[in-house]
Order: structure tokens, then C-alpha cells, then sequence
């Protein structure tokens, strides 16, 4: 047992609270942010390449099929044309333009309402970015058909292409819509009860010190494994100096906090804190469980290492909570405020 001081379970509270919020604040929602809230999808789109081929021209799909991203370098122009056979967005020396004049551009959001215009004379050309690389959402890239059997074999499925305009020559940017169902259930859900059912007899029958093995054990493994899901997310939308610095900060800043709130404990208190660590890595993993019901996840990693990570997350994470209960019922026990109420009140009156 530990100190059992009246401003012992304040400050238990207190410090749990605090690491809740701050995890809270670098939990994975930039993680996700470039698949539009999407962990995983039936369809993806691939690139098979651009005809006539061109040095400098470079196309690949994020989210799946959400959105299509084009990079043009060497001094190439490069007008995408849109829904209509209009133009759409240019890719120049001096950044990317969207036409305000384009239906597509109005469609997909990239010139908002209030600055379309219409345009008999030709496009309205206003800028988007001043980099060489940008991203929107393309329907063209979901010719999606109907689709009668369910494999968990990807495979594909129908075939898209978007027009171009590249130094005024055409071409075309072509690719292929691939389809698939989730994996067969039954191995994950063995490894997420199997492992499970182990953590609670060790913690049902064995003593303190093996409770606090435990704990010390499955820290590290659920801080990893819920680090590993959501960085490969992160990392599936690109690896711009922007987002390395993002997934390093995220992976920094979770690691540190669990330290921190964990050398700030001992005895029960740090039982209690591994506990939240716990409960907290199993909450965030909860929407990864999408990765289990379809057949692409959008990660950086292989769909199977990113499920595993997900399963260990979630697992682990569980089985930190199970050791912890131990712990924490002594601290309810030792609550003051208990006490008194158990100790029962002066009636009213």
C-alpha cells in the first residue's frame, strides 16, 4: 500500500486528470485529417501513369480514393481539365490556379461560392497555392461499379482517367480502381481475447508484484503500439518536413507526458496512472477498429503490421486497465469523502 494522507486521492485525481487532458491534446486527429476521418476504405485508386510520360509530372491518390494529389516540377505547365472538358486548375512556375470560371472548381471546393464567377471571355484564374504540389477531392477517381461477390483479395475493378493539358499538349493521367473486403475476423478477434483473458487471471490470481510486472511490462508495449497505428496514418498522407515534424512532436510529446506522470506516482498512484495510460491508448484506438471491416487501411504501414498495431494498442491497453483495478479500489477505499458518506450525515432539519 502507499500514502494513505487525507490529500492522497486529490492528487492521484489531480494528476490522472492532467495527463488525461494532455494526451487529449496530441491525440490523433491530425493523424487522420488527410483522409477526411477515414481509417480504412473498400476501394482504392492507383495510379498507373501519365501518357504521353513527362519528367517533372508526378500523380498519386490520398485517402484512398478521396483526393488526387499532382507534384509539377522543371518548369512545365500543367492544366488539369475538369468535369466539362474546361480548364480546371493550372500548375505553373509561379504556383497552382484554380479557374473561378470552372464548374468543377466549384464542385470540389477549390474556388468557393462567393468567388465564382462566370466567364464567356475565358478562365478566371486565381491562386491556390504558391507551391508545385496540391490536392483535392476527384470524383473521376471513383468510377465505382457494382460489385457482387466480397474478396478479401484486392482486385480490380474499373478504370479512371482525368485529362491534361502539359505545355498545351494533351495527355491523360490513367489509373485503375482496386476493391476489397475487410480480413476474415476470427485471428484478431483470438488476439485481442486471448491475450485479454491471460491479463485478468494473472491479475485475478496472482499477488501485487505481479501486478505491477505486469503493468511495468504493458506500458512500454501499448505506448509503442498506439504511437506505430496512428504515425503510420499520419505518414500515409506524405513525408513533407511538415509531417515528420508532426508525427516526432506527437510521438514526443505522448512519450514524455507518460514518463512524467508516471515518475511523478509511486505505489498505487502509479498503478492508477498506468491504468489511464491504458484506458486511454484502448479509447483512441477504437476508431482503427475500421481497419478490421475493410480492405484498405490508409496507413504508411503494411495493412497487416497496421491492424497488429491496432490489436496490440487496444489489447494491451485493456489488459493495463485490468492490473490497475487492484490498485485503484484501494485508493476509492482510502477516498476520504468516502469515508465520511459511509460514516452516514446529520439528517436535514
Amino acid at each position: 500500500m502507499g500514502d494513505r494522507s487525507p490529500s492522497r486521492t486529490a492528487s492521484i485525481a489531480g494528476r490522472s486528470a492532467l495527463l488525461a487532458v494532455a494526451l487529449a491534446l496530441v491525440a490523433p486527429a491530425t493523424a487522420s485529417a488527410h483522409t477526411g476521418g477515414r481509417i480504412a476504405t473498400d476501394f482504392e485508386a492507383r495510379v498507373i501513369g501519365l501518357a504521353p510520360r513527362t519528367a517533372g509530372v508526378r500523380a498519386r491518390v490520398l485517402g484512398g480514393d478521396l483526393k488526387l494529389e499532382l507534384t509539377v516540377s522543371g518548369g512545365h505547365e500543367v492544366v488539369v481539365l475538369g468535369l466539362e472538358g474546361e480548364p480546371f486548375l493550372r500548375f505553373s512556375a509561379d504556383g497552382v490556379a484554380a479557374n473561378a470560371a470552372s464548374p468543377t472548381a466549384w464542385s470540389t471546393g477549390v474556388v468557393g461560392s462567393s468567388d465564382a464567377v462566370k466567364s464567356a471571355s475565358g478562365p478566371a484564374w486565381r491562386r491556390v497555392s504558391s507551391g508545385h504540389t496540391y490536392a483535392w477531392h476527384e470524383s473521376r477517381l471513383r468510377p465505382r461499379p457494382s460489385v457482387s461477390d466480397g474478396s478479401a483479395t484486392p482486385r480490380r475493378v474499373a478504370q479512371w482517367s482525368i485529362p491534361l493539358l502539359v505545355d498545351g499538349r494533351r495527355a491523360r493521367l490513367a489509373g485503375w480502381e482496386w476493391y476489397a473486403i475487410g480480413p476474415p475476423p476470427w485471428p484478431w478477434l483470438a488476439a485481442l481475447l486471448v491475450p485479454l483473458a491471460a491479463a485478468i487471471a494473472a491479475v485475478r490470481y496472482g499477488r501485487r508484484p505481479l501486478h505491477r510486472g505486469l503493468a511495468a511490462a504493458l506500458v512500454p508495449v501499448t505506448v509503442a503500439a498506439w504511437l506505430a497505428g496512428w504515425i503510420g496514418i499520419l505518414l500515409d498522407g506524405g513525408t513533407s518536413p511538415l509531417v515528420l515534424a508532426l508525427a516526432a512532436a506527437y510521438a514526443a510529446a505522448t512519450i514524455l507526458l507518460v514518463a512524467a506522470a508516471l515518475a511523478a506516482a509511486s505505489g498505487d498512484a502509479r498503478m492508477a496512472v498506468a491504468g489511464i495510460v491504458g484506458a486511454l491508448a484502448a479509447v483512441f484506438t477504437l476508431p482503427e477498429i475500421e481497419a478490421f471491416t475493410r480492405g484498405f487501411v490508409l496507413s504508411a504501414l503494411p495493412a497487416t503490421a497496421a491492424r497488429a498495431a491496432a490489436i496490440v494498442s487496444f489489447t494491451a491497453g485493456l489488459a493495463l486497465v485490468t492490473a490497475a483495478v487492484p490498485a485503484m479500489a484501494d485508493i476509492l477505499r482510502d477516498d476520504p469523502l468516502r469515508r465520511r458518506l459511509l460514516a452516514g450525515t446529520p439528517e436535514d432539519g
